[in-house]
């Protein structure tokens, strides 16, 4: 496990499915390997392989909340949000979801443009998990998809440790405040990480976002939340133009 996520953090990912898969193999019960191996071919777009990882791993706990969240992922990243809404509402029911389960079916009602359902979801995964980055990260952003910019930036800001790990939240967070068309308070942010061309590349994109019509810019804020969703793990994701 530990050299697979070594290899995942430096972007090897092909190798790092071959870790996990001897990982399962010298531990059958534990739910971490199939969790990592599922989530990794995910990454690669190995959508059948990872689908039928996470199926095997459910067959053996239905309510691994590492595997029902990449699972629900998985669905949500293929257009299909309600059967990830679907897969993870029994766990719910039976109260056996973790707040990974909440992260994502926030996500899937954030996809069906149901916010206020969404939000509900991320303060039930909060309620079981006050330091949850990733929940208030997707919280701030599902704000942000309402046009509530004071609120969001009030969730960002909470997040912020004063350390190098705050990177990834203070290019959401110029995000937020280039979509509230607060560039000086963005620019001021991306400066302190980004050389000048950068940062005027990322301002620009923020006006495009402006632009958008509103479900072309709720695709795009999605997208950065499914980047986003395991920073944890897999190193830092970032708003920054493509």
């Amino acid at each position: 496990m530990q050299i697979g996520n070594t290899l995942r953090a430096q972007g090897n990912l092909n190798d790092a499915v071959g870790a996990y898969q001897r990982a399962m193999g010298a531990d059958p019960n534990s739910p971490l390997p199939p969790a990592a191996l599922g989530d990794t071919l995910r990454q690669l777009k190995r959508y059948d392989e990872a689908e039928q990882v996470y199926r095997h791993a459910l067959e053996r706990n239905p309510y691994s909340g590492m595997a029902l969240q990449g699972y629900g992922i998985l669905l949500i990243e293929q257009g299909q949000p309600d059967a990830a809404i679907t897969l993870l509402t029994p766990a719910v029911d039976e109260n056996a979801a973790d707040h990974r389960v909440y992260n994502v079916l926030g996500i899937a009602y954030d996809a069906l443009g149901d916010h206020t359902q969404a939000q509900n979801q991320y303060l039930a995964g909060l309620a079981l998990n006050p330091e949850s980055k990733s929940l208030r990260n997707n919280m701030a952003l599902s704000l942000v998809l309402q046009e509530r910019y004071d609120a969001a930036i009030e969730q960002m800001q909470r997040l912020l440790t004063g350390t190098e790990a705050d990177e990834p939240y203070l290019h959401n967070l110029a995000l937020v405040y280039g979509l509230a068309g607060r560039m000086e308070n963005a620019a001021a942010l991306l400066r302190q990480m980004l050389p000048e061309a950068d940062v005027a590349n990322n301002l620009a994109y923020y006006q495009n976002l402006r632009a958008m019509p509103p479900d072309r810019r709720r695709t795009a804020i999605l997208d950065i939340v499914l980047q986003s969703i395991f920073l944890s793990s897999n190193g830092t994701a970032s708003t920054r133009p493509n």
